[in-house]
């Protein structure tokens, strides 16, 4: 099935409060449809819904539902729906990863000069704060359902990071030590020449 059809099939739930039946890669698990989201990161859409079997709102990727079959119309849609809308508050892409909230804390400091990183701060902050601690170091701060989606972003900033802390340790342990290793191999490069 092309996903144009999935996606009217999905609307059409959503329009008529409907639950569905979806197979994903040959497993079929009903949910309640409750909005189209699209990644800023990869453009592709995702099917934000209520999974009965967790019990949880969920995002699947469009282009792994392979069929839809429509089932009862829920009362419990604008239940869900507020839900979602409430979530939304901390979401910076489409995962809500285990459903339970994360934060994230960094510092950089950008030249007087560079006043540039503190308005791109503020222009790409998604759900998150950025205070000016003086004319050079800003704050950033989220509490988000997946910081990983956040990374990416968060790399774009190297060289200019005093600090960082995130409350999933382990990713805070990985990220760090991926910008040491990163360090580690620009010295010897330098070295080398």
């Amino acid at each position: 099935m092309l996903d144009s059809e999935i996606l009217e099939q999905l609307f059409n739930a959503i329009h008529e409060h409907r639950s569905v039946s979806l197979e994903l890669f040959h497993i079929r698990i009903k949910v309640l449809p409750l909005s189209i989201f699209i990644s800023t990161q990869s453009d592709r859409q995702y099917l934000m819904a209520y999974s009965y079997q967790d019990k949880k709102i969920r995002s699947m990727r469009l282009d792994h539902i392979i069929s839809i079959k429509y089932l009862d119309v829920s009362t419990d849609f604008e239940l869900y729906r507020k839900e979602l809308e409430e979530m939304k508050k901390h979401l910076w892409g489409v995962s809500v990863s285990n459903g339970s909230l994360e934060s994230i804390e960094f510092i950089i400091h950008h030249e007087s000069w560079e006043e540039h990183i503190y308005r791109r701060l503020l222009r790409e902050k998604r759900c998150g704060y950025v205070e000016r601690l003086n004319e050079n170091t800003s704050r950033f701060y989220a509490e988000v359902y997946d910081v990983k989606e956040m990374i990416p972003w968060i790399r774009s900033f190297i060289g200019r990071i005093e600090s960082i802390s995130i409350s999933n340790k382990e990713l805070e342990k990985q990220f760090k030590q991926e910008i040491e290793e990163m360090y580690h191999y620009y010295e010897e490069e330098e070295d080398a020449l």
